[in-house]
């Protein structure tokens, strides 16, 4: 399945879109979370099994095709597992296996988020990491400037690491 690239007002919720996106007698949204590029659709069915929707988004403001999105449900395994406890806690139990290796990461994710270090820990990730100046280090000081997380290293150079909460690593201080 590819994606659906559309016109999203501006302003306009998620909730509010996929609500109209999704509308149909065969099921209804529970609730919706996004987080991450992604959004999370507890689905009521006719049967009143309730089941998971993994929405990635896209957002190009400066098209007029400014949306596009992708969908696919939990017995699809997907990738993203950053499904908040709030929507998982609604899904009905099931046999699937790749819904459960599913729902299985997504609570590991949801227990990796919930240590996730503060400003002043110090964390050291399982793999080291090489920056663009050929510094490799996996240890470092969580540090911030108030918007944005920075990473002092043993060079003492401040360092930026995207999606550093998705990597694995332990809190050391």
């Amino acid at each position: 399945m590819g994606w659906t690239s559309l016109y999203k007002r501006e302003g306009q919720s998620m909730r509010d879109f996929f609500t109209q996106e999704f509308h149909s007698e065969n099921h209804e949204i529970v609730d919706i979370a996004s987080l991450l590029g992604a959004t999370y659709i507890a689905m009521r069915y006719k049967d009143g099994h309730i089941g998971a929707v993994i929405v990635l988004t896209r957002h190009t403001p400066k098209e007029y095709y400014n949306f596009s999105y992708k969908e696919m449900d939990e017995s699809m395994g997907p990738y993203e597992c950053n499904c908040p406890d709030k929507i998982l806690r609604l899904l009905s139990p099931i046999t699937d296996r790749y819904a459960l290796a599913w729902r299985e990461r997504c609570y590991e994710s949801l227990k990796r988020r919930s240590n996730a270090a503060k400003v002043g820990d110090t964390i050291q990730f399982s793999e080291s990491l090489t920056f663009t100046d050929g510094h490799t280090d996996n240890v470092f000081k969580v540090m911030s400037d108030g918007r944005r997380t920075y990473f002092v290293a043993s060079n003492h150079r401040m360092y930026r690491i995207t999606n550093w909460k998705q990597k694995d690593y332990t809190l050391i201080a």
